[in-house]
């Protein structure tokens, strides 16, 4: 029985069935210190072979010491004696269904304590319920690419098992490829040709540039020496790789029990081109544009105010961020490192 069928039960019940499996509590032993013992006790039976538990019940009789047992031994005179009784009376006994089964006993003893599982009544069926499993593919012919960072891209295509087998029959060598164009309108040309595996459904492969347009062609080359595009990628746009240069901050009134979309409803027709909701809103406030809702506190923070806790969440977002390399190779030396903070005032050492 695990740990936690048995900390589910009272410790009344928990004291019975440790002294139905024979052991030794006093009165102010805690639950948890008896869970512990019943579960060692638990996993010390179910790992015994049935011959150990018959070792151990014919060693508390009167016989000489073995050191192997702990206990005291039976003579080899009344070893025998009780060997020959116990095979007569296998002779004589009706098979039970356990021994007619071969389960061994411990593993009966094991499971003596599990509770029986009764079915689970059906509730009201969904239309939805036992639709299949879901295809590999619906043949859509899309193929989607994304940037994972600044130097790393995601691609994902959408063809069945026969599409692809057709496809490799027709291309030379039966090898199907993905091309990648840099730049705008593949200004920098194509900076990665892969060669892909035949059971590949998506690849992930590695780029030069950072803040740069790529666009993906799966295809395959034919016995005419051609190039032949089966599916072409929208074009995206890895993150630059460098801290955003946009450090300012916006504060905002959003009440818990308004709808976002209402709360853009009041907003929609004072928007700015351009300009985000939340940078709206923020505007609308601080110019006093009239809300159905309490803007602002009894008394408004100053910009001194917004300007330390824009620092302050600004430090709590460096600290909690993934370690650069040279953290991470210093925290592997075991050497110290210390890390600025956002606000260049002093230097926060890392975890």
């Amino acid at each position: 029985m695990t740990p936690t069928r048995l900390r589910s039960k009272s410790l009344g019940a928990l004291r019975e069935l440790a002294v139905k499996l024979g052991l030794r509590i006093h009165a102010k032993l805690k639950k948890e210190d008896l869970v512990t013992r019943l579960a060692r006790a638990g996993r010390r039976v179910a790992s015994k072979p049935a011959c150990s538990a018959v070792a151990v019940g014919v060693s508390r009789r009167r016989g000489v010491r073995n050191p192997s047992l702990g206990r005291l031994a039976p003579s080899p005179k009344r070893r025998k004696k009780t060997a020959t009784k116990a095979a007569s009376a296998r002779r004589g006994a009706k098979p039970t269904e356990a021994s007619s089964s071969g389960a061994p006993l411990a593993v009966e003893v094991a499971h003596k304590f599990d509770l029986p599982r009764h079915p689970i009544p059906q509730g009201a069926r969904s239309p939805h319920d036992h639709l299949g499993e879901l295809p590999d593919a619906y043949g859509t012919g899309l193929l989607f690419l994304v940037a994972r960072d600044p130097y790393w891209l995601y691609a994902a295509w959408d063809f069945t098992s026969s599409q692809m087998r057709a496809m490799r029959r027709a291309a030379r060598h039966g090898e199907m490829r993905l091309r990648v164009d840099a730049g705008e309108g593949g200004a920098l040309g194509i900076c990665r040709d892969i060669a892909l595996h035949p059971m590949a459904r998506d690849w992930y492969f590695k780029v030069d540039h950072a803040s740069t347009e790529y666009r993906g062609e799966l295809g395959y080359w034919d016995a005419e020496g051609r190039f032949v595009v089966v599916a072409r990628s929208a074009p995206t746009r890895t993150p630059p790789d460098a801290p955003s240069p946009r450090v300012e901050a916006h504060f905002a009134t959003i009440p818990f029990g308004m709808p976002f979309r209402r709360l853009r409803e009041l907003a929609e027709a004072r928007r700015r081109p351009g300009e985000a909701w939340m940078e709206a809103i923020s505007r609308l406030q601080a110019e006093g544009h009239a809300f159905p809702f309490p803007v602002g506190a009894e008394r408004p923070w100053s910009g001194e105010q917004a300007q330390r806790l824009t620092e302050r969440v600004q430090a709590a977002a460096a600290h909690d961020a993934p370690p650069s390399s040279e953290e991470a190779a210093a925290r592997r030396a075991d050497k110290g490192w210390r890390r600025p903070t956002s606000s260049g005032e002093g230097f926060a050492r890392s975890r």
